[in-house]
């Protein structure tokens, strides 16, 4: 695969995963948080003080996340088919065959005045 190719799917990958990310995230902190709160004698032993292990997330949670998730790729697709992302007023200069059978790459030059 080309490196803006591999980037693309990436990105897309990226994307899909930062909102359960975040769900991971957003749960910790409050558990954390609530663990802190539970706490009441501060001169109790810590094996007593922590609360058990708090069951893995629902999977319909998750499932909401990863619904979220395909919302933002497929917004980014649809961003990128209405804006791509290409160079202002530039001219592009497709690829050439050399007389030698070499080949020079497509690129885009500054337009002209």
């Amino acid at each position: 695969m080309e490196p803006p190719l591999l980037k693309a799917i990436l990105e897309r990958v990226i994307l899909f995963f930062v909102p359960i990310a975040l769900g991971y995230l957003w749960r910790w902190a409050t558990e954390n948080r609530a663990r802190v709160r539970g706490r009441s004698e501060p001169s109790a032993p810590a094996a007593i003080r922590l609360a058990p292990p708090a069951p893995a997330m629902r999977p319909r949670t998750v499932l909401w996340l990863a619904g979220a998730g395909a919302i933002l790729v497929a917004a980014s697709l649809v961003g990128g088919a209405l804006w791509p992302r290409g160079p202002d007023r530039a001219v592009y200069v497709p690829a050439e065959v050399q007389p030698g059978g070499g080949v020079t790459p497509g690129h885009f030059e500054p337009a002209r005045k």
